[in-house]
């Protein structure tokens, strides 16, 4: 309820020079896939170690029962949604953001896993526009009926999840 009137009703100013007005519809996607990725977290890494059985697969399952929840939270309240940010983009951009941040949890660390996702929003934001539909690079941005942003966002969501395994595996970063 609180996401759907935050979606609808307001919108959040970036940039002092210029004014560019970012609906929350567009940064609703960002916190949901860093709240839901933090769930790589581990409390305990050594216990899950020597756990008599994985834990690797109960994590991702968390991960993609949240992820499910959250599209579907996202299509309730994204149904009102007018213009050419509606619950498909909602919920790609969810996916593709959720991917990024999985990947960064591998590369970085799960402490640092919002930082491939706040790049990309940020660097979308600042010099990307919606109008340049097919642009690759700014796929979080782009409107409803982009298919290669969809592509671009099913794509890292297949590579974040591949790579989640490994954070599962190991508790750690690529690089620590």
């Amino acid at each position: 309820m609180l996401v759907a009137r935050l979606v609808e009703q307001h919108s959040f100013g970036v940039g002092s020079a210029q004014i560019l007005t970012v609906p929350w519809a567009t940064l609703a996607p960002l916190v949901q896939a860093g709240i839901i990725a933090t769930t790589c977290a581990s409390a305990q890494p050594a216990a899950e170690a020597t756990a008599a059985r994985p834990v690797r697969a109960l994590q991702a399952g968390v991960v993609i029962t949240l992820a499910g929840i959250a599209v579907g939270l996202n299509s309730w309240s994204g149904a009102r949604l007018t213009g050419p940010i509606t619950a498909t983009a909602l919920n790609r951009n969810l996916v593709g953001l959720l991917g990024l941040s999985l990947l960064s949890a591998w590369l970085c660390g799960v402490t640092l896993l919002w930082v491939l996702p706040v790049l990309a929003m940020i660097t979308s934001l600042a010099i990307g526009s919606p109008a340049g539909a097919g642009r690759a690079w700014a796929w979080v941005i782009q409107p409803d009926q982009d298919r290669v942003a969809l592509v671009v966002a099913l794509t890292i969501a297949a590579a974040g999840l591949t790579c989640s395994a490994r954070i599962f595996d190991r508790g750690r970063a690529l690089w620590s």
